[in-house]
């Protein structure tokens, strides 16, 4: 082949790749405006998660237009539950978004951390809910400057298209920036907080409200059907 027969074919070449990487990125947008355009939310809002869970007993804690514009959420449900009686309360906070980008920069050691609090560790742990499933959380301490060192435990972990993780890399790394043609599109994002100052409060709540939490959330297969 000669010196001209070569720029042909590598132009030919260039043009066809230009081509197929047109058509992958007109495939791409197309893509992502249509979950852009529809959504996957709760079928049943969260304002209807049970305000009676055990012995628990919860009190809506409505969140300012502020923080709500901030957190950027499709839904919510922000309570304190206490077991009447006693003195033992929980505060509960469960945000859903079915864009994940919303949720970047709203985890414990981040929020609480702004809001004054000193992280003193964060510890890995996995809980047996009351309907046998294990799943994997967080546990955070902080404690508040001096002279007031209250310390508040907050017990955090995630729904990612029906899956429990307590890594965020799954959803703020580049699978959400990047359009993807696989099983593996993050179509939502749960985050639950517990937080209380006492340690057993905390799980002994989480224990009784993670299988009511996960029935309210889309399955995988209905994350993964779209």
């Amino acid at each position: 082949m000669n010196h001209n027969g070569k720029i042909w074919v590598s132009t030919v070449f260039a043009c066809l790749l230009l081509a197929a990487s047109g058509f992958v990125y007109r495939y791409a947008a197309v893509r992502l405006d249509a979950l852009a355009r529809s959504p996957l939310l709760p079928a049943t809002p969260l304002s209807s998660f049970p305000v009676r869970i055990g012995p628990w007993e919860g009190e809506d804690q409505p969140l300012s237009e502020t923080t709500l514009q901030i957190a950027g959420n499709d839904d919510y449900v922000n309570r304190v539950y206490r077991i009447p009686g006693t003195e033992e309360y929980i505060a509960f906070y469960i945000s859903y978004t079915s864009q994940p980008r919303t949720m970047l920069g709203h985890r414990p050691d981040l929020c609480y951390v702004g809001a004054g609090w000193n992280l003193e560790q964060t510890e890995t742990r996995q809980i047996q809910t009351s309907d046998g499933q294990v799943i994997p959380v967080l546990l955070h301490t902080f404690r508040k400057p001096p002279p007031d060192l209250t310390r508040l435990i907050v017990l955090n972990y995630y729904l990612i298209n029906g899956q429990a993780t307590n890594d965020h890399r799954i959803f703020s790394g580049l699978r959400w920036r990047l359009p993807s043609f696989s099983r593996e599109q993050v179509r939502y994002v749960a985050q639950i907080q517990v937080a209380s100052t006492s340690l057993t409060s905390a799980l002994s709540f989480t224990t009784l409200a993670a299988p009511l939490i996960a029935s309210y959330m889309p399955t995988a297969q209905e994350a993964l059907k779209n």
